[in-house]
This record gives structure tokens, C-alpha cells and sequence, in this order.
């Protein structure tokens, strides 16, 4: 798997992070309880190295961060690159990935 990382995403982990992150798919609830919500793995990337489940994660050093990559995470093509991004949502910043194609 190959990460491609914008220089926003760059900026905004070391200012907040420290250099490292974690990537895992995490299962997340869409749509409300009363009309049938459904479970979907979305990814999630966090600042800092992982907590929990360590021994579940690969290192992946780049330039200048460490990228801490769970197993659950499987691209369904080893060709493409994902990209971590920094979004805006209602209550500030967080770190998004795209790219990554599930089966």
C-alpha cells in the first residue's frame, strides 16, 4: 500500500500530533436507529501511535512521519495510492483518507 500525504495533512499532524498516526476501519453506524441503521467500515485516521491492539499494526515510515497501519485495512488494488487529507467539519479538523477500495 503506498500513502500519499498533502501538505496540509502534513502541517496539521505535526502541529497536533507530533509526527505519527494511526490508520484502521472502524464499523460506523449510518442512518438512525427507527429506520434500520446499517453498519459500514469507514477508515479512520487518528493522531499519535496506537493504544490499542499494537501488535495489529505495521509501521510505515515516511520522510518525516510514522505511519502506524492496522491489518484491517486491505486495499482492494495494490496500484493505487491512498491520500490522508486534512477536512473541515462543524466542530474544527480532522484527518480523512481517501482512495481506498473495499470489496
Amino acid at each position: 500500500m503506498q500513502f500519499e500525504i498533502t501538505s496540509a495533512a502534513r502541517a496539521y499532524i505535526h502541529k497536533k500530533g507530533g509526527g505519527v498516526i494511526s490508520i484502521k476501519l472502524e464499523k460506523r453506524q449510518t442512518g438512525c436507529g427507527c429506520c434500520g441503521a446499517t453498519e459500514v467500515e469507514t477508515p479512520v485516521v487518528r493522531l499519535g501511535a496506537p493504544l490499542l491492539e499494537p501488535d495489529q499494526y505495521q509501521e510505515m515510515p515516511s520522510i518525516d512521519l510514522i505511519l502506524y497501519v492496522h491489518s484491517s485495512l486491505q486495499n482492494k488494488s495494490d496500484l493505487a495510492t491512498l491520500t490522508i487529507d486534512v477536512e473541515r467539519t462543524l466542530f474544527g479538523r480532522k484527518l480523512v483518507l481517501y482512495g481506498l477500495i473495499q470489496e
